[in-house]
């Protein structure tokens, strides 16, 4: 039971308890598919979903398996367009683009940059409305989308639907077997609704007569993605046979390749339970960086508060002064950091793409010790 992860409320003033709800995980044999249980969780306003992790992202990177259908007469259609950053690189190249966004604040920014852009929740009749008027995407984007959809048979028929027959369809999602490798705790949370195996997003993309032709493992700080190339007719790879073949080997169809899942997040959060209180019983101060979704589900699951943790550091202003929901852990911004002579600072995952956190930096910098999660709990860096 824990409560969801943007449900943020004034630490001063919100007295009141966090709504917790069931963060169930279920596995399905018979398509290899790992889901959040459904219907936990009440219905999520279009305003509130985050920007796509990928965002930032080098648009050249994330278009490298489509190259071949991109040209001057191209339609490309992206799911989950943020702000319009990579339809803006490419409508610059003449590239004609259209835009998806259900958060009407990213939205409104990509229509004032220049980009078109529709609301609706992308499906299968969104898609057959776009058919109707003419269009026919060379390529669909859909990074970090997948994997929140709630009913993948209406999203994946209108991917089916809005491709052209010559097109393909870039697909982003976290890597279920990095997940249950690196015990990734954090990356399971209540807004995730889909883990992915290459044979699950085969299986799923089948069933709507598409196939999964190429794939790349690209490396993330918490958990690996896939990045694969979806196209409506087959035209499978050596390496995405490959991978596909690892995983029949592993049992990505039986339940016990996934059953010590729950076994070694378990421990992990025992030993970083005894960690963090062996250093508060010697009198140690202790933060945490980020008020994101995987401090949320780690600190909820471990049932660390304010005994073991000081604080949970944030550069977003527009957090600063509430308070992680659930542990009631006060946000703060970084200078607090440094202001309060803080020694320890537990950090989740890695670096994401050879990017270094600042305020991680700094610290380690000033002689601060981290204390990281993955794979077990354990301390790094020189004493002060």
């Amino acid at each position: 039971m824990l409560p969801t992860t943007r449900s943020f409320s004034d630490a001063t003033l919100d007295a009141a308890a966090d709504r917790a709800c069931p963060l169930v995980l279920v596995f399905c044999a018979a398509c290899a598919l790992v889901q959040t249980l459904p219907g936990a969780v009440p219905h999520r306003s279009p305003e509130a979903e985050p920007l796509p992790s990928s965002a930032t992202e080098n648009g050249g990177d994330r278009l490298s398996l489509v190259a071949r259908q991109l040209g001057p007469r191209s339609l490309v259609v992206e799911i989950g367009s943020g702000d319009g950053a990579l339809l803006q690189t490419l409508a610059a190249a003449g590239i004609t683009v259209l835009g998806v966004e259900r958060s009407a604040a990213a939205a409104f920014s990509a229509a004032a940059a220049g980009i078109p852009t529709i609301t609706d929740p992308f499906d299968r009749d969104l898609a057959t409305k776009l058919r109707a008027g003419g269009l026919g995407a060379d390529v669909i984007v859909a990074s970090h989308v997948i994997d929140a959809v709630d009913n993948l048979n209406r999203f994946v028929e209108g991917l089916r639907i809005l491709v052209a027959d010559h097109g393909a369809i870039v697909v982003d999602t976290p890597y279920v077997f990095d997940l249950i490798d690196r015990i990734a705790l954090g990356a399971v949370c209540h807004d995730r609704r889909s883990y992915f195996s290459c044979t699950s997003l085969d299986a799923l993309v089948r069933r709507h007569g598409l196939f999964l032709n190429d794939v790349e493992v690209i490396p993330e700080r918490t958990v690996a993605r896939l990045r694969c190339r979806v196209e409506p007719g087959e035209a499978i790879t050596d390496r995405c046979e490959a991978l596909l073949s690892a995983e029949q080997q592993r049992g990505v169809n039986e339940v016990t390749c996934y059953g010590g899942f729950d076994r070694d997040v378990r421990i992990v959060l025992d030993d970083l339970c005894s960690l963090l209180a062996m250093l508060r019983a010697e009198g140690h101060s202790i933060a945490a960086l980020g008020a994101d979704a995987e401090i949320v589900t780690v600190l909820n699951a471990a049932g660390v508060g304010p005994d073991l943790v000081d604080f949970v550091v944030e550069p977003d202003a527009l957090v600063q002064g509430m308070h992680i929901p659930g542990v009631r852990v006060p946000i703060v911004s970084p200078d607090v950091l440094r202001r309060e002579h803080c020694e320890y600072l537990l950090v989740l995952g890695g670096t994401r793409n050879g990017e270094v956190d600042p305020v991680r930096a700094a610290f380690v910098a000033d002689g601060g010790r981290l204390i990281v999660v993955q794979p077990t709990p354990r301390i790094l860096g020189a004493s002060r």
